[in-house]
């Protein structure tokens, strides 16, 4: 269940573990929302890959991927989000739960990903991102959509790939990721209300610390 809504997320380190094109790459100005995404896309290249890592590889790309979730990605506000209207009727400490059940989630199942993507892989395919531009969402210029196209030439794939963006002290941090117009926003929030509707709050923390528990269970066995 709450797998399949991971789907878009994981899609984006199962296609950043490859061989990344830099060249020709133009840095947008720092403190711009595409530049935060240029940031992102450095970060993910940094990825250890192969079949043989090394533990302390392994805890590199651990220690890589929570940074990235904590401190690139806005989990609060895509948690916020995802609830929509139930969000309201939760307590501070059923807040926090939830934030932290998501970025758990994230960071076990995108590791997991990574994992097995770096093991049945023949070859690293080389992509390249095209920036194609950056629009603002508000007056206020706090929230902001950088569209992206992924370019993987030995494969002849082109993903649309987009972000949404709000502005964050001095920087920008991503709150919701497009892929081909499948929002990941859109697709939680589908399912939460869904399993809230139909059997409570307490029914989706069960299956959330379920699926935590079962992906644990099989980076364990690896």
């Amino acid at each position: 269940m709450i797998q399949n809504r991971f789907s878009v997320f994981l899609f984006l380190f199962v296609v950043f573990v490859a061989q990344p094109l830099f060249s020709a790459l133009i840095l947008a100005p720092v403190g711009t929302p595409t530049r935060a995404i240029q940031d992102l896309d450095h970060m993910l290249g940094q990825f250890h890959t192969g079949q043989n890592l090394t533990e302390e590889q392994k805890e590199q790309n651990r220690r890589l991927k929570r940074h990235i979730l904590t401190g690139t990605f806005d989990i609060e506000e895509l948690t916020r989000l995802a609830f929509a209207k139930h969000w309201d009727e939760f307590k501070p400490d059923e807040r926090k739960e939830m934030i932290d059940l998501m970025i758990s989630i994230l960071e076990a199942q995108a590791i997991f990903s990574n994992e097995q993507q770096a093991t049945k892989t023949k070859k690293s395919e080389k992509y390249r991102v095209v920036y194609r531009n950056e629009q603002f969402l508000n007056e206020k210029k706090t929230k902001a959509l950088v569209k992206t196209m992924i370019l993987i030439p030995g494969e002849n794939i082109e993903v649309a790939v987009s972000y949404r963006l709000r502005k964050m002290g001095g920087g920008w941090k991503v709150y919701d990721i497009i892929v081909d117009q499948a929002s990941l926003i859109e697709n939680y929030r589908y399912q939460f209300h869904s399993i809230i509707t139909k059997d409570g709050v307490e029914e989706l923390r069960k299956r959330m610390k379920k699926k935590l528990e079962e992906i644990q269970i099989k980076r364990g066995k690896k």
